[in-house]
């Protein structure tokens, strides 16, 4: 669960090791990769209160290599002032040893003050995250807290969004009206990383102080920094595409099947090239169809899609990967495609979303036909 935390090629040694701490018949294994800190225990037998630091991507092959379900570690030696030297890790015919580190040495984050705290469903909120995940943008160095997912409370709902210039999503669900809470901007690493670490149905609180962040489930437990500075006001950018289009006087609402979507988008991307990425969907009262014609390449693909819906005739361009990305990230059966004129945003819809105690609507930005 932790192994993504420790840092492969580490320029500080202790980056690539795990903190092991025996105490009480628990096993606490903590690994950091310098900017986020994940913990995670289980059940041993071992009453000793004791802390050692071993190589991470070691202690984790041998693990788990073996086929005995019963392992043995035992601590072998002391250096000249008491220090522990090697772990002998034993199971069936296998012993090996690894040597010991000094864990004063391991940079444990300190935990923030509880000033703000909410309890969301597990499977809810990382299916949320994990939405918004394949949307950010880890290249936008101008507004870089667009590389983060962003946490603000709207009256009785938690709120996510995050996105790029050119796809936004916001996700919002229930919680008690009471909560107080301050906005605070997580980065992307660790919301993709939740479905890794958060592997059990229990509650996932999240608690800040504005600056470092713990989310825990009560057996795994990731500690962090905030991203610095606030996030655009692109929730009201879609809020207003919303109200645009429930006053337009053509509108056009088409469903299909995602899979369908996807697999056809498949097949198109094989006429893309570096410098053309439009995609035309072309709308009428029948049908849809994707046309991707590379006047670059001289390449064309047509493929047609069956819809419902209230469709309003019109060509509508997209960038294909970011269509793509859209339909992916709405992780529903069929999806919702709302849209008033061609070259203006669009809103996208999942119409079967799993679980269904949340709401998540994205933005896809227009491109040129």
């Amino acid at each position: 669960m932790i192994i993504p935390f420790v840092n492969k090629k580490p320029i500080i040694p202790i980056l690539g090791t795990y903190l092991l701490h025996f105490k009480d018949n628990n096993i606490y294994m903590t690994a950091t990769d310098g900017n986020h800190q994940a913990t995670v225990w289980c059940n041993i037998n071992c009453s000793d209160d004791v802390k050692i630091c071993v190589d991470g991507i070691k202690f984790h092959k041998i693990i788990d290599s073996f086929y005995d379900t019963e392992i043995k570690m035992t601590i072998k030696g002391s250096g000249a002032n008491g220090a522990l030297q090697k772990l002998v890790i034993t199971s069936g015919k296998s012993k090996h040893e690894l040597p010991i580190t000094d864990p004063l040495a391991f940079p444990v984050v300190k935990k923030p003050k509880d000033l703000y705290s909410v309890t969301l469903g597990a499977l809810s909120l990382i299916s949320m995250w994990n939405s918004i995940s394949s949307l950010v943008n880890g290249k936008d160095d101008v507004t870089p807290q667009m590389t983060g997912i962003n946490i603000s409370k709207d009256g009785d709902r938690m709120v996510l969004e995050g996105g790029s210039g050119f796809r936004f999503a916001v996700a919002s669900i229930n919680v008690a009206e009471s909560i107080i809470w301050s906005p605070i901007i997580l980065s992307k690493d660790i919301t993709s990383r939740a479905k890794d670490i958060f592997t059990t149905n229990n509650d996932i609180v999240i608690s800040h102080d504005g600056k470092r962040c713990t989310i825990t489930d009560g057996i795994s437990t990731i500690e962090t920094r905030s991203l610095e500075g606030k996030f655009p006001a692109m929730a009201k950018l879609l809020l207003n595409t919303e109200m645009t289009l429930s006053k337009s006087n053509t509108n056009g609402s088409v469903l299909f099947s995602s899979n369908e979507v996807m697999e056809s988008i498949k097949r198109l991307q094989f006429h893309k090239s570096e410098s053309f990425q439009n995609l035309c969907i072309d709308i009428n009262n029948t049908g849809l169809t994707l046309v991707f014609n590379n006047s670059d390449t001289g390449t064309e693909g047509n493929e047609e899609i069956s819809i419902s819906g209230s469709p309003c005739e019109m060509k509508l361009g997209v960038q294909i990967d970011t269509f793509d990305a859209c339909i992916r990230a709405c992780n529903s059966l069929s999806v919702e495609l709302k849209y008033y004129a061609h070259d203006k945003p669009r809103i996208i819809v999942p119409t079967h979303s799993s679980p269904q105690d949340f709401e998540i609507s994205l933005l896809l930005a227009a491109s040129s036909l």
